[in-house]
């Protein structure tokens, strides 16, 4: 299971979206699920990172 994190983490942050790799990273993938009710798919398409970044962006406060 850590390296499906470890890669979810990589591909976040490759793709702009440092600060949800980070609380990724920091609190886990299940953790911030819960606390965003958003599912984040292990392989996120163009169309997933897309939808992650607006939701970055609105769920800023809460993942700092």
């Amino acid at each position: 299971m850590l390296p499906i994190i470890t890669s979810l983490v990589q591909t976040l942050a490759v793709n702009g979206l440092g600060l949800l790799a980070g609380a990724v990273q920091a609190k886990g993938k299940e953790f911030i699920e819960s606390k965003i009710g958003v599912r984040i798919p292990d392989n996120p398409s163009h169309e997933d990172l897309i939808k992650l970044k607006q939701l970055e962006i609105e769920q800023e406060q809460l993942l700092l």
